[in-house]
């Protein structure tokens, strides 16, 4: 069992007492902050520590198909920094199949639950068919394929403010699927938190401005 006081920098994965990251990764880090947040037709507001991009792009990669569970722990430290509103319940992004060998959106729930002091739980959303795998698709197939793909239980997030977790934003159409499946549910409010952002995000959300709003 893991030391809760030992964190692994995802970026060089040396050991770090105490800290999310070692003080060489951390300068370079300054470089991906990313401070916007957005929202999408369901989802009421989604933020995220990081741009995807180089060092970010490679701890993730590392974490999801390298088993690196061990850099989740630094990456949600830096999740619960973000602007995040109160929430009565956390989910996570369910999956039926992955190329990781394990629920990386499930495993940054667990841990902002601790964090945050916010009850988690796995079976808030089910996904009940199987899609694509959203990066083999475009933007416009990406909003089509996870279409009604998702449902919420209504007994456990009708009335509450609910805050789903994922590991990347790419184009938003999960979350918003996700946080359309909690609003049919009854959920009040449905926020979203990753650790990085897809940059070609943004863009997205321009471009397709009936569907998703930005707020800078």
């Amino acid at each position: 069992m893991l030391n809760e006081n030992i964190y692994f920098c995802p970026y060089c994965n040396i050991k770090t007492n105490n800290s999310a990251c070692c003080e060489l990764c951390a300068n370079d880090l300054k470089n991906f902050v990313n401070k916007n947040l957005g929202k999408t037709q369901y989802c009421d507001s989604f933020t995220a520590p990081f741009l995807y991009d180089d060092i970010v792009r490679d701890a993730m990669l590392k974490f999801k198909f390298d088993n690196k569970k061990n850099f989740c722990k630094s990456f949600c430290y830096f999740m619960k920094e973000c602007d995040i509103f109160y929430s009565d319940i956390i989910v996570s992004v369910p999956s039926f199949r992955s190329k990781s060998k394990y629920n990386t959106a499930d495993l940054l729930a667990k841990r902002m639950s601790k964090f945050l002091n916010i009850k988690y739980n796995s079976r808030a959303v089910k996904k009940v068919r199987e899609t694509k795998l959203q990066h083999e698709c475009d933007f416009n197939s990406r909003l089509l394929n996870l279409n009604d793909s998702f449902v919420a239980s209504s007994n456990l997030v009708s009335g509450k403010d609910v805050l789903i977790c994922d590991d990347i934003i790419t184009s938003g159409a999960t979350i918003d699927e996700v946080a359309k499946a909690c609003k049919k549910a009854g959920a009040k409010n449905v926020y979203a938190i990753a650790f990085a952002i897809s940059n070609g995000a943004f863009k997205n959300f321009s471009d397709f401005n009936k569907k998703f709003e930005i707020k800078f």
